[in-house]
């Protein structure tokens, strides 16, 4: 089958993507208008790679009808997320896209929406309600939201950048680094967001060690680690369930642990998931998808994870296993998995296989 050329539209997905979760994260326009505007630019999106095939694949169709069946029986529109995940996936693994070019689009936009929300923020006191006081450890802490609805949304977008930065970076690669490390020092430190701020420097320090194997291939070992990591999250986060809570690692987490119990011991854990769970403060996607969004569900979203991430994933470079394992770690305390302002980017870098082929014809 002749490859079909996707570019331009996926260019037109990334700027949308960008656009539409700014607005959202800075509550300029209502979730359910950015939940619909996402998906019809998805689904526009797969409805013309399909007419340029001619014609739709059985397969494709099962899983997006798996996915739209919990949307039923959840009786929530949000877990669609998953199918529009596979969609991507789909036009990406079965179409010529010159992903440098989809990746500067996203990059270029989101940069704008940032610095424009920061720079209302400043001037126009965008969002001013959001910052918070809380008490964290021993001392109250000022938290800012530079424009969003949450600080940790700012770090989080922020992630969406970096990790498109970080891609389209070719040379002085450590100029670059130092350079996402100040920004990210900056942010953390006006935002206090702990887990995205600790675990990009982790990363960072990692790239900037190992700067010139970036595009290294990583040996089997570091790769079957990257893989079960997801499901040792998982069995972590369930852990916390069940295990007596730990006071020190509790005020830590700023009462999370309490608080996941106290929500697993209201709602608890079913096949099907509970609608009311996602108004809690459970801020962990892992927990999330268990409690929120049942068993069932969470299998088919790690079979998704296991199939797109790392199954038909022949090669990985260094910079997409530790993309990956970002992408994994966030989750762990932030709702993070179908935020598309860091799961495009990361999309995008796992699916260049191009840049990963090219270490082994240099090895060979």
């Amino acid at each position: 089958m002749n490859k079909i050329t996707m570019t331009r539209e996926m260019r037109v997905i990334a700027l949308c993507v960008a656009i539409l979760e700014y607005l959202n994260n800075t509550r300029l326009i209502a979730s359910s208008v950015y939940s619909f505007s996402m998906a019809s630019t998805i689904l526009l999106s797969y409805i013309l790679f399909c007419k340029k095939r001619k014609g739709f694949s059985l397969k494709e169709i099962i899983v997006l009808l798996i996915s739209f069946i919990f949307v039923v029986l959840n009786r929530d529109p949000s877990n669609f997320s998953l199918g529009l995940m596979w969609i991507l996936y789909f036009m990406l693994s079965k179409s010529e896209i010159d992903l440098k070019k989809v990746m500067k689009t996203f990059f270029v936009t989101s940069s704008v929406c940032f610095i424009l929300t920061i720079v209302l923020y400043l001037m126009m006191s965008l969002n001013k309600s959001s910052d918070m006081i809380m008490w964290r450890g021993d001392a109250f802490i000022n938290r800012m939201s530079l424009g969003f609805i949450h600080p940790n949304y700012a770090m989080m977008s922020f992630l969406g950048i970096a990790i498109a930065l970080l891609y389209l970076s070719t040379e002085r690669k450590r100029i670059t680094i130092i350079f996402i490390a100040i920004v990210t020092f900056i942010i953390f430190y006006t935002t206090q967001s702990r887990t995205s701020g600790y675990i990009l420097f982790f990363i960072l320090s990692i790239l900037f060690v190992s700067s010139k194997k970036t595009k290294k291939q990583v040996s089997n070992f570091e790769k079957r680690s990257i893989t079960v990591l997801p499901l040792l999250l998982l069995i972590i986060s369930y852990s916390l369930l069940k295990l007596p809570i730990n006071q020190y690692l509790n005020s830590l987490l700023s009462g999370r642990l309490a608080l996941y119990q106290e929500i697993y011991s209201t709602f608890g854990i079913h096949l099907i998931g509970n609608n009311d769970v996602k108004n809690t403060m459970l801020d962990t996607a892992y927990l999330q998808s268990l409690l929120a969004k049942g068993i069932l569900f969470t299998l088919f979203l790690f079979v998704t994870f296991f199939f797109i991430f790392f199954l038909k994933r022949k090669t990985q470079t260094r910079l997409q296993s530790l993309v990956i394992m970002m992408y994994f770690l966030i989750a762990f305390t932030e709702t993070s998995f179908f935020r598309f302002v860091i799961l495009f980017p990361v999309l995008m870098v796992i699916m260049d296989q191009k840049e990963a082929n090219k270490v082994i014809e240099k090895v060979a």
